[in-house]
């Protein structure tokens, strides 16, 4: 993995800062675990790529991580945070369809996008909250399918940053270390969420960079 500025000392994390102690439940790496079968990963799945069918217009997918992201007692006053590059040759630039957040839903949308399925799902299927940013800069809560916020979206070669505040109960994202979203109020006590990437641009690639997590203050 390239440097990054969470490589240091106060963040705990996979790729080379400080170690935990035996026993620790507290989450050392995320990779991309489950994904859609139009998403493929690397061998060492922190990346995945969307190829498809040049006639395929409806193809798209979602990548899930590992690492379940629910607050406890060990966890109540961490940051969890993710650092992702978008990347790739996809027919559109600036992208607007990859969406990166977080799903509740068990991880069952692999091959749909994950905040639209939530709001177009009906029937016995288990639904939770989501959240996500992307879409040409739209911040999307699932529950509602709404759009809270428009600005400038993903642009080829972008450094996105995803952190969880579980002592604020927010989720905030940054573009280029510049910050461009921020949901609060999300219920991490009674919800399990996952890391969750959606893309829709053939030959587009997400790549999980880091995972890291910090004390609060």
């Amino acid at each position: 993995f390239p440097s990054h500025a969470l490589c240091s000392d106060s963040w705990y994390m996979g790729c080379g800062g400080s170690s935990r102690s035996s026993g620790s439940s507290i989450p050392e790496n995320d990779l991309f675990e489950l994904h859609g079968a139009k998403l493929v990963p690397n061998d060492d799945r922190n990346t995945v790529q969307l190829k498809k069918n040049p006639s395929d217009m409806g193809g798209k997918g979602t990548a899930y991580g590992n690492v379940e992201i629910r607050e406890n007692a060990k966890n109540s006053n961490l940051i969890y945070a993710w650092t992702f590059k978008v990347d790739g040759k996809g027919f559109r630039d600036p992208m607007d369809r990859i969406g990166i957040g977080i799903d509740a839903s068990g991880r069952q949308w692999t091959d749909d996008c994950f905040y639209t399925a939530y709001f177009n799902a009906s029937g016995n299927v288990t639904k939770g909250p989501c959240y996500a940013w992307g879409d040409s800069g739209r911040q999307i809560n699932g529950n509602s399918n709404t759009t809270l916020n428009q600005n400038e979206g993903y642009n080829y070669g972008d450094v996105i940053r995803m952190e969880i505040l579980f002592p604020t109960s927010s989720l905030v994202f940054y573009k280029n270390d510049k910050k461009m979203s921020e949901f609060n109020n999300i219920d991490f006590k009674n919800n399990t969420f996952y890391m969750a990437v959606r893309v829709q641009d053939d030959g587009a690639t997400v790549d999980l960079w880091e995972f890291a997590t910090k004390q609060y203050n």
